[in-house]
């Protein structure tokens, strides 16, 4: 058999050697490779995916996956044509009886190739008794051409004509032999034949499931787990290509979902947050309690919105709603989604404590989702060990085996890290689902089934709202949970978010008039009547309130420093919160010197730092202002002041005795307040006598209108005219009581027509100009997104609508039309600093062009880089290529790079000036003024 011309169709080669009668891989053994993955993958898939698929297609989980697995044998059928097999010219001797039509200059993709050769395939009945119903063989067809990211159209199938795939009758029939020994391969098929009356599927999510599926039985079956040594006998290349498909899959880490946990009541669950010595059980509070109170009426998948005052214990109820649904076989994983890194990073750790809590026998395999995750020392450790770890530990201690909390290397790749049973990462990780990037099906794939948390909603414009509203219709449709948590969500935002889940699993959202807040919405998956509001009522001793008082200070850094000093006249802990960086640091360099000279410690925290920096920040501003041990919060702290931006407004566990913010909306100010008197430290640990926070801002004198500045480049200005307005007179903020009234007057009212000529003009214009931006945003935000298939529409029209052309997301040189942003801002690009800062301190390594740059060594370079979106520099860099090394590595492949001597760097500019820039390790990144 091997003499048989259609097994010198080639499917790889080695691109380091040169291609000889060793050095390729048959197209019939890829597609095994391929189909054997495809069958490991099905048999460890978590329970309720594969149940989905099967009824999808009306079968069996068995004969389903059987069906499955041969398509996934065919993705790649299309290689078989003309185009592709020239590609490598030394292999065509063995082709001398194949045809070569001379007007193959632009072949077609051989992903779409084989599409209209399967589709002919089961119209012929090649593979099945009889011809499968069109739409099905063109849902099947067009998800197994996706395997390259992209979803084939109509155009392109049409377009592929019978002189492009060869005139020959030996090309046909060479196809058709590679199916049929495909087929072959695996027994039982007979059994996995479609209906003939499944003339519809009326699952719209099986096509990106199964494109998924298939993409990721190609990962697998492409990796050099499958060597390439020429042409063998086929029944001993079937054992061995089977041997290799297990091995690809386990040795990546992928295993089936942990068996569902017996259930635990909240002491149990949370155990982990008693302090040492600590003899009293972690009780749960109000909202804990509601939630534990609603849980048993859900009996499927659910979307909650728990909206609670900062500090409230969000995070314990979302664990709680995880758990619930894990023990009842409704999510095997879970996902949460933070609005920044470092939040990310801090969740990290707070997820990794509950799950190592929960069952201390199970292998956790949790994923830091994020661009810098792998420059976190403790994060490698966890790959580290990961890679020579095969079975639990013994504990001597407890006499019994124990599992680990590791890092599966292959799930920390780009498009895997929401493959992994357990994450937590940024949201813009989650949107890239639902955005018209390459492969955005795998990364809905890796959420499908599992309970989703956001945190943070409020924090968003409409670019991301409309993402996100999209986002969960499709997170209904997949069967997920879904969990929103947030301190001031405006009311159209709670509603239109809450319509997203509703529309996605076909329920009706009964009660659009809310319960008093603090509150939680939910609603059932196909259960219309679970769709309400709940009040959480909180005991005598639970509804504590907290009065802060307002101050109005003008935007200086005296007025900050005597105000600071009135407030805290022993030691203490302040923060104040400024909305860019130069305003941060600008107000650093004021205060440093001053304050140092009167016992104080000062600290800058701001994102426009090198990731190393920022790390070891972060790190040192949560041990000084964190929570503490029960024993120090009965102590003062020494005198320290945080400067920093909005990286401590959300999620950080930030406790300050004073503090002062620049004018912000009224949703972030309230964000910013809750680092305020956080923590009780009644006994003795304050010498600041009440919680005070000061608004910062100038007021212009002929308008008696706030002097904005660049806080207006960071907000709407109309949303800081509202806050403006609703804050203004106020002496002091009541929480929780303001919360609500506060949102409500900023977001949910009309604007007020009693004001100042000056305010009612601005505030008319800037109306205009939001509503504008809103329509943009909406507008933006659909067309860049994946919409759900639309009832009575073919797969072929929804797949029209797909972009074609998509490209790589962090490229900065993309055209402007294809950028696929998670965030509607502006362009940013990722530089990596070099050489040396301050005293010589050396930066990132900056090998040579011809070296290659191992992992290790991107690591370290990643490590000195940060995003930037000033404006002068992205449009300095963005047009610069990096250098060929550089481009060859995937985390490297579109930074910049910026070279600094002693700290100090100037980028050329295209009209011949030059940006100076200074490089700190106490202050970050800095454009000198010139």
């Amino acid at each position: 058999m091997t003499n048989e011309p259609f097994l010198f169709l080639w499917g790889k080669t080695d691109r380091q050697l040169p291609a000889s009668s060793t050095n390729f891989h048959p197209l019939l053994f890829h597609l095994l490779d391929v189909a054997y993955c495809a069958e490991v993958l099905w048999s460890r898939l978590p329970p309720s995916l594969k149940r989905r698929m099967a009824q999808a297609v009306r079968m069996s989980e068995e004969d389903a996956g059987r069906l499955f697995v041969l398509l996934a044998g065919l993705h790649d059928l299309g290689k078989a044509f003309p185009g592709f097999q020239k590609k490598v010219p030394e292999l065509m001797g063995n082709l001398s009886l194949f045809d070569f039509p001379s007007d193959q200059s632009d072949p077609p993709p051989h992903n779409f190739v084989s599409v209209p050769e399967v589709m002919r395939l089961f119209a012929e009945s090649a593979l099945f008794p009889s011809p499968l119903p069109e739409n099905l063989s063109l849902l099947l067809s067009y998800s197994l051409g996706a395997h390259h990211g992209v979803f084939p159209n109509e155009g392109d199938v049409n377009g592929i004509t019978s002189r492009r795939l060869g005139e020959n009758l030996v090309w046909r029939e060479a196809r058709n032999r590679l199916a049929t020994e495909l087929k072959h391969s695996f027994p039982n098929l007979e059994s996995a034949v479609p209906l003939p009356s499944l003339t519809e599927i009326e699952d719209k999510a099986l096509a990106p499931l199964l494109a998924a599926l298939i993409s990721l039985a190609d990962w697998f079956g492409s990796s050099r787990s499958f060597p390439i040594r020429g042409l063998q006998e086929l029944p001993a290349y079937r054992k061995s290509s089977q041997a290799c498909a297990l091995q690809a899959v386990s040795g990546s880490g992928w295993v089936a979902p942990p068996p569902p946990p017996a259930p635990a009541d909240f002491p149990q669950l949370f155990s982990f947050l008693k302090q040492k010595g600590d003899t009293k059980e972690v009780e749960p509070n109000a909202l804990q309690k509601k939630v534990l109170e609603l849980l048993p009426d859900v009996s499927g998948p659910a979307f909650w919105i728990i909206e609670e005052e900062m500090g409230a214990g969000k995070t314990e109820a979302a664990f709680s709603i995880f758990d619930d649904a894990r023990v009842k076989e409704r999510a095997h994983g879970v996902y949460v989604a933070m609005p920044t890194q470092a939040t990310s990073n801090a969740m990290y750790s707070r997820l990794g404590k509950f799950l190592r809590g929960r069952v201390s026998t199970e292998t956790i395999n949790l994923i830091l989702a994020h661009s810098h995750a792998l420059l976190d020392a403790n994060y490698l450790d966890r790959m580290k060990i990961a890679e020579g770890f095969t079975e639990m530990v013994y504990n001597e201690d407890t006499g019994e085996q124990e599992g680990a909390l590791l890092v599966r290397s292959w799930f920390t790749q780009n498009k895997q890290t929401l493959l992994a049973h357990y994450g937590v990462g940024t949201i813009d990780q989650a949107l890239m689902g639902v955005l018209q990037t390459r492969h955005w099906f795998v990364r809905l794939f890796g959420l499908a089934g599992k309970t989703v948390v956001f945190d943070e909603v409020h924090a968003y414009d409409t670019y991301v709202n409309t993402l996100l509203s999209r986002l969960i219709e499709w997170l209904a449709e997949l069967d997920c949970t879904v969990v929103l948590l947030s301190a001031t969500l405006p009311r159209k935002t709670r509603l239109d978010l809450a319509e997203a889940y509703a529309k996605g699993a076909k329920a009706t959202l009964k009660a659009k008039e809310q319960a008093p807040y603090p509150r939680i919405t939910r609603i059932e998956k196909g259960n219309p009547e679970t769709a309400n509001a709940f009040p959480i009522e909180k005991s005598e001793r639970e509804a504590k309130t907290k009065i802060v008082k307002l101050i109005h200070l003008a935007n200086s850094p005296d007025v900050v420093k005597t105000a600071l000093l009135e407030a805290i006249p022993g030691d203490g802990c302040a923060i104040v919160v400024m909305n860019t960086v130069n305003e941060a640091q600008d107000l650093f360099d004021a205060l440093n010197v001053e304050l140092e000279d009167k016992g104080w410690t000062c600290l800058l925290f701001h994102a426009r730092t090198p990731f190393v920096w920022r790390k070891e920040k972060e790190e040192e501003v949560l041990r000084i202002f964190g929570k503490g041990t029960e024993e120090s919060r009965r102590k003062p702290r020494g005198k320290c002041l945080l400067v920093a931006t909005q990286v401590v407004e959300q999620s950080l566990d930030l406790d300050a005795d004073f503090m002062a913010t620049s004018l912000a909306p009224a949703d972030l100010v309230l964000q910013r307040m809750g680092r305020l008197w956080r923590h009780d430290r009644s006994k003795g640990g304050r010498t600041a006598t009440e919680p005070r926070l000061a608004l910062l801002f100038d007021t212009d004198l002929k308008t008696g209108l706030p002097i904005f500045g660049n806080s207006a480049y960071v907000y709407a200005l109309h949303t800081l005219l509202r806050s403006w307005i609703a804050l203004k007179d106020r002496t002091q903020i009541v929480l929780p009581a303001d919360i609500e009234p506060l949102i409500t007057e900023v977001y949910d009212t009309p604007d007020p027509t009693d004001l100042p000529e000056a305010v009612q003009a601005l505030l008319t214009e800037e109306i205009r100009l939001l509503q504008n931006k809103r329509r943009d945003q909406k507008s933006h935000a659909k067309m860049v997104s994946v919409s759900l298939q639309p009832d009575g529409i073919r797969i072929e029209e929804w797949l029209m609508d797909l972009e074609l052309d998509l490209k790589d997301d962090d490229d900065p040189e993309r055209d402007e039309r294809l950028r696929a942003l998670t965030r509607d801002g502006d362009p940013s690009l990722t530089v990596v600093l070099c050489g040396t800062g301050e005293n010589g301190l050396l930066l990132a390594p900056d090998p040579e062009e011809t070296v290659k740059i191992t992992p290790r060594m991107a690591r370290d370079m990643m490590s000195f880089s940060l995003s930037t979106s000033l404006k002068a520099i992205y449009h300095a860099l963005k047009g610069e290529k990096p250098p060929k090394n550089w481009r060859e590595n995937t985390h490297l492949k579109h930074c910049r790079r910026i070279y600094f001597e002693n700290g100090k760097a100037s980028i050329e500019q295209k009209d011949g000036k030059s940006i100076k820039l200074s490089l700190t390790e106490e202050k970050g990144l800095r454009i000198v003024p010139s």
